[in-house]
């Protein structure tokens, strides 16, 4: 399974990455992907999501417009679980600077789940206990060895970390941060991704 970073609308340079995965000899013949949140949907009149199979899914970021997501047929919605591929995931995430941003254009009060959401997710991640976690945002554990400074944690992360206290998955792969930063501790593998257009290099990992 590929896992994306931040695309934040740049669909052209998306449409060209899952392009060379599906080649069998440049890439690994793979027609399947998940990304990570902030794909790039914010208006009707601002976006023109690309054309993509039911396998190339994406979760909301804290830049995307949860109300279009919702009816876009490649959104896997703000978090649940698939069986078969034994994949949780959950997006969402904390706007830093949504002092300057425009609220119902480019900032969304629903950037991160509710109390309740919270608490269904909890639930079904104790069930479930998945091999893989696919995340926007990160646990708040990482925030200090990721960051020199002081990186505050969000209610988004304060949760996924509440998470790593019922079940350590195998992988947890994550975006939001736009830096690529590799850590296995306590026996997770944990790969943050960076933005597509920032170092596409470094915005992708396939995980089997």
């Amino acid at each position: 399974m590929f896992f994306i970073g931040d695309v934040h609308g740049q669909f052209g340079t998306y449409n060209w990455m899952i392009s060379q995965m599906m080649l069998p000899g440049g890439g690994v013949g793979m027609d399947e992907s998940i990304q990570v949140g902030d794909f790039g949907v914010f208006n009707d009149s601002d976006i023109d999501p690309p054309n993509l199979s039911p396998t190339h899914r994406f979760m909301p970021g804290n830049h995307d417009n949860p109300w279009i997501c919702n009816m876009m047929d490649n959104c896997m919605g703000y978090y649940g679980y698939d069986e078969n591929k034994d994949i949780f995931w959950t997006g969402g995430g904390l706007t830093i600077d949504k002092h300057i941003r425009t609220l119902g254009l480019d900032w969304w009060p629903e950037e991160e789940l509710s109390a309740a959401e919270g608490l269904k997710v909890i639930e079904l991640w104790a069930e479930t206990r998945p091999r893989i976690m696919a995340s926007h945002e990160c646990p708040a554990s990482l925030l200090d060895l990721m960051y020199t400074r002081t990186y505050g944690a969000s209610n988004t992360s304060k949760l996924l970390d509440h998470l790593l206290t019922i079940h350590r998955p195998d992988h947890w792969v994550f975006g939001h941060h736009h830096v690529r930063y590799e850590l296995v501790e306590d026996g997770t593998h944990f790969v943050g991704l960076n933005a597509v257009h920032y170092n596409m290099k470094e915005s992708w990992i396939n995980i089997n």
